[in-house]
């Protein structure tokens, strides 16, 4: 799949637990994916196809959904966390930014520099 139809997305678990996977329609919940460990919380970033996915947790092998992120029900009234990244607009570099805000520049005359003095740097206080 070619890049401009991939969205980088950091997927993120917040609520516990020992091991922490991740699957979905992205992956055809075919294989459950290792998320990584910082304190007690777990992330995994995956390139998304545009579209609209729909993903679970497996938490010390319980399957749960983040209640603080999207969901959605499946045909079987079962609960999935769920993401839309059809609409996703990538970051294009400070050049596209300046553009866009000529006006908020704010000319180089207004910045100056002047040395402290040492003493300053010396007096107690």
């Amino acid at each position: 799949v070619p890049v401009m139809y991939t969205v980088p997305t950091v997927f993120r678990w917040e609520h516990g637990g020992r091991h922490v996977y991740i699957t979905g329609t992205f992956n055809k919940w075919a294989k459950q994916l290792p998320m990584h460990r910082s304190g007690n919380d777990f992330t995994y970033i995956h390139n998304l196809k545009r579209g609209k996915h729909a993903y679970k947790f497996v938490v010390d092998e319980e399957w749960r959904f983040a209640p603080d992120q999207p969901t959605v029900a499946d045909i079987e009234g079962r609960i999935n966390n769920f993401i839309d990244v059809s609409d996703f607009n990538p970051y294009q570099g400070d050049e596209h930014f300046l553009k866009q805000s000529k006006e908020l520049l704010i000319p180089d005359e207004e910045f100056g520099q002047s040395i402290p003095d040492l003493d300053e740097y010396t007096k107690e206080p």
